[in-house]
């Protein structure tokens, strides 16, 4: 099992106890962070393995049909330089295969991946995946008999992307002239107490999770199986994450140390689906009947 974190900042020396470093594109990843643009990532990627870590890219924002020309261009620059590649998309998924490097792919479907069946069709291709933060621990374990995969552990963690500009259209509709764009709101439905952070840039809109998903103390069980767990300090302060890769790292190292600690770092956690039964698993229903035909 391999911790790979979120970049916040160049700073390389605050991630010494990660095993791989997450440098999100400013061009096509979906990330409302710190990016990096495409002149930059050729030192960047070249520190990051000085290192000795895992030099990752993440590019996992919807690809238009009108993109598809920019984008390959954009990924014959980038392949050299980066060990991994985390996506969604499936223009990612042709242009790697046509190059023969399948095996540099992380699938990242957020909600998507929720079975075994789902974790070895990718796998039989030499493609890792993330599991969906939408199960429940029983589940998790129910998979990790059969399958091995990637978690993102620690985030808010993004439950809706659209590549329209929804709150424009709101502010549209509502003849409000303030600008709601490149700022982070908060979504409330009518009927429920939370607040859902809500966000529209550059490549679209975003629903995150109103609480940072934590999956922790629960990795000792399932530490055979998961290739990759993720860090996502989105929205955080950098040392903030860096406080709680410490924690993941001692864990992990056999170190004494509980979800208590996480919640000194930022009481705003919570483990969601994970000691829930979802409905993403259920037994298949049982066939109907045939009807008999009337005489």
């Amino acid at each position: 099992m391999k911790i790979i974190i979120d970049l916040i900042s160049e700073n390389l020396d605050y991630y010494h106890q990660a095993d791989g470093i997450i440098v999100n594109s400013r061009e096509y990843s979906c990330c409302n962070g710190f990016t990096v643009a495409l002149p930059a990532l050729t030192s960047l990627s070249k520190k990051i393995k000085i290192k000795g870590k895992i030099a990752i890219l993440n590019i996992d924002r919807i690809i238009e049909e009108r993109d598809l020309t920019d984008f390959t261009d954009y990924l014959d620059k980038v392949l050299p330089l980066f060990d991994l590649f985390i996506y969604s998309d499936m223009a990612v998924f042709s242009y790697f295969r046509k190059h023969h490097q399948l095996e540099k792919l992380i699938f990242d479907g957020k909600t998507l991946i929720a079975s075994s069946f789902d974790v070895n069709y990718y796998r039989k291709q030499g493609i890792t995946s993330f599991l969906t933060n939408e199960l429940s621990l029983e589940e998790i374990k129910t998979i990790a008999k059969k399958a091995s995969f990637a978690l993102e552990v620690y985030g808010y963690h993004q439950i809706f992307y659209s590549r329209r500009d929804l709150l424009t259209l709101y502010q549209e509709f509502r003849a409000n002239k303030e600008s709601l764009e490149n700022e982070l709101l908060f979504l409330k439905e009518e009927l429920r107490d939370d607040f859902y952070k809500i966000y529209q840039g550059d490549q679209g809109t975003f629903i995150y999770t109103p609480y940072i998903y934590t999956l922790f103390e629960e990795l000792l069980e399932l530490k055979d199986s998961i290739d990759y767990i993720r860090i996502n300090g989105m929205f955080l302060e950098e040392q903030t994450v860096i406080k709680v890769l410490d924690c993941y790292f001692k864990l992990l190292k056999g170190e004494l140390v509980t979800k208590e600690s996480l919640k000194q770092i930022n009481a705003n956690i919570s483990s969601g689906f994970l000691m829930n039964q979802s409905i993403l698993l259920k037994d298949r229903p049982a066939p109907r009947k045939k009807m008999e035909a009337k005489s």
